[in-house]
């Protein structure tokens, strides 16, 4: 039979899960201001592509119109958009993966640089590309991410948030040298306690990252952008658990251990997610281990056999009922009265000889 538990024996708190913080906003704001120049010249590419696959693609069909124009001398019905040739449908595209290649590369390094900072570390200009190391291992968790959003979307688009914010440390995760497939794990592990709460984040974000960029012209991306990796390694250290720099020690969620890690030592308390399992903390009144002796002078509670083993000390009394220890001169469970040895036993009578019936006649 289980026993529930009660939180607060020992006067300790009981064990929170780590949450979903909002000002994880503000706080890489004040990152990215630290470490201004390398993130700039790590997007200054992504960005320009950006700009340019916007520009492209959407003054494209506008330009072709007005070229037909020009040709025919007629003007062109109103919201028709014209067929655009083979080139340009080879250019389009050619920009969109010269885009994507680059914004590839600015994960695995903004993902690398985060975590340096998020770490307290310095960032030289030299080092904006060191990430480039986890390469393969960041391509097969973006596989897996896309997979996940895409089960998302069969949620009528509000599963793909959701799929945003159980995955979203994982870029940290695999900056700091985990494979793709154990990033999936770890940071779903890691938010799935808080999945409605990290959901609600990024479609905050999301509305943040747009607007921030439409009404600065593409300028603010060269802040939001880098906030998207800093944001990912906060959720890392707050909600998994991050090493330190040396190896030494861990920053935010187990950087103090959790109550039931110190199961045992004053203040322990059973895990939460487990709770109502056997055995009780330590102070919830078990029996003395086996094979350890009461300690002397400790009576055994009336009613309540010692255990296996264990012997009642000599010359104890257990308690009555009432509190009252038997009479005197009664022998408790077969011992001999005070005052008697177990060896002193009454003389036996002597024979007597057999008189004659005839004597004294």
């Amino acid at each position: 039979m289980s026993t529930p538990y009660t939180p607060g024996y020992d006067q300790a708190p009981m064990y929170q899960l780590p949450k979903v913080n909002y000002g994880w906003i503000g706080e890489s704001w004040n990152l990215y201001r630290k470490a201004m120049l390398p993130w700039f010249l790590l997007f200054l590419l992504p960005v320009l592509a950006y700009i340019l696959l916007v520009a492209y693609v959407y003054t494209t069909p506008q330009m072709l119109s007005l070229y037909a124009q020009m040709r025919s001398g007629t003007p062109a019905t109103p919201g028709t958009i014209p067929v655009q040739s083979l080139s340009t449908t080879l250019i389009t595209y050619g920009i969109e993966f010269v885009y994507y290649i680059v914004m590839f590369v600015a994960s695995c390094c903004g993902s690398d640089i985060a975590l340096r900072q998020v770490r307290g570390e310095d960032i030289p200009v030299n080092s904006i590309f060191r990430g480039l190391r986890n390469a393969l291992q960041m391509f097969i968790f973006f596989i897996l991410f896309g997979i996940a959003t895409f089960v998302g979307l069969l949620g009528c688009c509000i599963g793909v948030y959701v799929s945003y914010g159980l995955l979203f440390p994982g870029m940290a995760l695999v900056a700091d040298g985990e494979s793709g497939t154990n990033a999936i794990t770890r940071s779903f592990d890691g938010m799935k306690g808080d999945w409605l709460n990290a959901a609600l984040f990024m479609l905050v974000f999301y509305l943040l990252l747009s607007f921030g960029i439409l009404f600065t012209c593409l300028i603010g991306s060269f802040a939001l952008f880098p906030m998207v990796y800093i944001i990912s390694a906060l959720a890392y250290r707050d909600m998994i658990g991050m090493p330190t720099a040396g190896g030494t020690g861990m920053l935010g969620a187990v950087a103090r251990p959790a109550p039931w890690q110190q199961y045992g030592q004053p203040g322990g308390q059973p895990d939460p997610r487990q709770q109502g399992v056997w055995p009780p903390a330590p102070s919830a009144g078990q029996q003395q281990p086996y094979g350890q002796q009461q300690p002397y002078g400790q009576q055994q509670p009336y009613g309540q056999q010692p255990p296996y083993g264990q012997q009642q000390p000599y010359g104890q009394q257990p308690q009555s009922p009432f509190g009252q220890p038997p009479s005197q001169g009664q022998s408790p469970f077969g011992q001999p009265p005070p005052n008697q040895s177990p060896f002193d036993q009454p003389p036996a009578p002597e024979p007597r000889e057999p008189q004659d019936p005839n004597q004294g006649l």
